[in-house]
């Protein structure tokens, strides 16, 4: 399941300034002016995405059987196809 990255690779980091706070990427602004509230989500982006497409690659074998967890895996698919749409 290797997705393209369409986005500003991670490390995003939040940076706040005298009068507003922004998500930065290496070499650009990726969210400018977002609320302090917003804005440790919006950097944790990337490292989220990356934990659900792992979790959903190792448990990729057709006889996994989640039992339980149905319901995350195919709420953590439906994630990884939003964030890559």
């Amino acid at each position: 399941m290797a997705l393209k990255a369409n986005f500003t690779p991670g490390p995003w980091v939040v940076q706040v300034h005298r009068d507003t706070t922004s998500v930065e990427g290496r070499y650009t602004t990726v969210a400018p002016d977002v609320s302090n509230d917003d804005a440790p989500l919006i950097a944790a982006a990337p490292d989220l995405l990356a934990a659900l497409r792992n979790m959903v690659e190792q448990s990729a074998s057709p006889d996994y059987n989640f039992g339980p967890c149905d319901a995350a895996m195919t709420a953590a698919r439906a994630a990884i196809a939003k964030a890559t749409a």
